[in-house]
């Protein structure tokens, strides 16, 4: 599914809003909850190619006395 910039937008201020209803041209979208935004939100972000707030990058170190 094509994602849009817009729809983010959407999907951002609702979410910062803490409504749980969407508007996007004439399309109301009710979600069950806010986690099922966040993981919308998530995927949105992976297909747009940005980068997600809630991913933590992990670096793993391996050192050796030899």
């Amino acid at each position: 599914m094509a994602f849009t910039d817009t729809q983010l937008a959407a999907l951002d201020k609702a979410i910062a809003s803490g409504v749980l209803s969407v508007d996007i041209d004439g399309v109301r979208t009710t979600y069950q909850s806010l986690d099922a935004m966040l993981k919308l939100r998530n995927l949105m972000l992976e297909e747009l190619g940005q980068q997600s707030e809630t991913r933590q990058r992990r670096t793993l170190a391996i050192h050796s006395r030899d």
